[in-house]
């Protein structure tokens, strides 16, 4: 348990003491991350921007929960820009009901010419533990279009 509440108060400390991080969404468009107690005090915008066509996102988290008791997690999403892949990776364990892994990743091979539109094949993975020595393994491949109208 403890080294639970170690690891949270560490990544708090570190996300707390970083430095500014610029982003762009999908646009194009520059946004800056950047602690709470800093936000009164930023007050600058950059004439150069920096591209790129990878993003990462990540996310760990921890709670107390009724039925399951201490529950603690991470999950991680890299996508690839121009093409809208993704890999998602995630984790879950629980002091009462086990543990849950799972992996996913998709590549869109075609994307309409008004870019609203991708086909995209992809698959994945997920394991469940009960806790007590049963686990449960799914897996499936994933053929899917998308079309944003509007």
């Amino acid at each position: 348990m403890f080294k639970h509440i170690f690891l949270l108060v560490a990544v708090y400390a570190v996300l707390g003491f970083a430095e500014p991080l610029q982003v762009y969404d999908r646009q194009g468009r520059e946004f800056y991350l950047i602690p709470a107690t800093d936000l009164h005090s930023v007050r600058q915008r950059r004439e150069v921007r920096i591209p790129t066509d990878h993003n990462i996102r990540g996310k760990a988290y921890g709670y107390q929960d009724s039925k399951y008791g201490e529950v603690y997690g991470a999950r991680g999403i890299y996508t690839h820009r121009p093409s809208e892949s993704q890999v998602k990776v995630a984790g879950e364990t629980r002091q009462f009901g086990g543990s849950k892994v799972a992996a996913q990743g998709n590549y869109n091979f075609f994307r309409t010419d008004d870019g609203r539109g991708t086909i995209g094949v992809g698959g994945k993975y997920t394991r469940k533990s009960d806790g007590f020595g049963h686990n449960r393994n799914d897996y499936a491949a994933i053929l899917e279009g998308e079309y944003r109208f509007g």
